[in-house]
């Protein structure tokens, strides 16, 4: 299997267990001078995480190309021979950057996207698994759009609220556009389209730099989070992500279809007050402020020193709505993600999802600590005894 984004969040996961739960050579596109560098960062990337294990070398094939560059960075006479030996492809590969443009997330995400298709398209067919996202439907919700939203619906429906989206989901959308397009014309093509990733629901391993790791740290370095009462995330432990497409993937009858990795249930998804009050009631003494006032205390904050919010600024400051709202505030009220082609998938699989709640918090704050990402809890006069739990006690 051909596997892209194996030095990320989501790959690294993805590769831990193709090489735990099937039989299959994964060979890993990844930027390297040689294979030997490639198979380097590769280890250092799920060593990251707790997941590698020195058998896993035997089984991993370093492929040093480029996601943004044509036939995947590699010459003619590699990318055929490759496309002989490979019997699929699972991409996952992506540039992710919250503030970027669309034509800075192009040559990867899109152009990528096409290359990975013409790779599954040269010599014999082979199957793409393409990890898309939920937010290729945008913020629909806020402009009243459908209060359910089925796998099996058509992204078109939705293009129309992309332009007020970040450049990301705008590439993600035309990519995703592509894998079905190539479906159309006989490429059998499966699509997943994940929530919000959160870390291991058993270590508590995660990604501190991503978007909601950032919000976390940065609201517990300034003492506040944003009251937005109606904007519920879709938060999704990466294990879980990663099991769920490998079992579909190896399933039959799965192609041609999308997949909702996200809660079954709307009340598995916290919205964010719920999610900002569990992180307090470990210790963390977070005021709530309206989102005018967090964002101005984010500012002023990066200015005095280093935020981990500052890199996110220009998306939660800039207003794209009637020059009233924010890309972020835009996420309220939305629809419900049908998951019916998953829960039938997983049926009998073993694969289960498990929800945010405080038990898992704890985990993913835990192992924020312990990697120096977020302060010890201090006990503060009030405070409810929670830093105690994180502590392990």
């Amino acid at each position: 299997m051909l596997l892209t984004g194996a030095t990320g969040f989501l790959g690294a996961f993805l590769l831990r267990d193709l090489l735990t739960h099937t039989q299959a050579r994964a060979h890993c596109l990844v930027r390297a001078a040689d294979p030997a560098a490639g198979l380097a960062r590769v280890k250092q990337a799920l060593a990251k995480y707790g997941l590698w294990q020195p058998q896993f070398a035997a089984r991993i094939d370093a492929v040093p190309g480029d996601l943004a560059a044509p036939r995947l960075g590699l010459d003619e006479a590699t990318f055929a021979a490759l496309a002989g030996r490979v019997d699929a492809v699972l991409h996952a590969g992506a540039q992710v950057n919250y503030v970027q443009p669309y034509a800075a997330h192009r040559a990867a995400n899109v152009g990528g996207t096409l290359e990975v298709l013409r790779f599954a398209a040269t010599g014999r067919l082979k199957p793409v698994h393409h990890v898309s996202s939920i937010a290729v439907f945008g913020p629909s919700g806020f402009f009243g759009g459908k209060r359910v939203v089925r796998e099996d619906d058509s992204i078109d429906d939705h293009l129309q609220y992309l332009q007020l989206d970040i450049g990301y989901t705008a590439s993600k959308w035309v990519a995703e556009k592509a894998v079905w397009s190539a479906g159309a014309l006989g490429l059998p093509v499966t699509v997943y389209r994940p929530g919000f990733i959160m870390g291991d629901s058993r270590s508590g391993a995660g990604n501190a730099d991503d978007f909601v790791g950032r919000s976390v740290r940065g609201a517990v370095q300034i003492g506040g989070y944003p009251d937005l009462p109606r904007q519920r995330k879709e938060f999704v432990p990466v294990d879980f992500v990663s099991r769920a497409i490998l079992h579909i993937a190896g399933a039959a009858g799965t192609q041609g279809r999308a997949y909702h990795l996200v809660p079954p249930e709307l009340r598995q998804s916290p919205d964010l007050g719920q999610f900002f009050a569990m992180i307090c009631e470990f210790g963390y003494p977070l005021a709530q402020w309206t989102y005018a006032q967090w964002v101005d205390r984010a500012v002023q904050d990066s200015r005095e020193r280093d935020n981990p919010l500052c890199s996110l600024l220009p998306m939660l400051f800039e207003r794209v709505y009637r020059d009233e709202l924010t890309r972020w505030e835009l996420y309220e009220d939305m629809p419900q993600y049908d998951t019916s082609n998953t829960t039938e998938a997983l049926a009998g699989s073993g694969v289960r999802f498990v929800a945010l709640d405080r038990a898992l918090i704890a985990k993913y704050l835990r192992y924020w600590i312990a990697t120096g990402q977020l302060p010890p809890v201090r006990a503060h006069e009030g405070g409810r005894g929670g830093e105690h739990l994180l502590a392990g006690r």
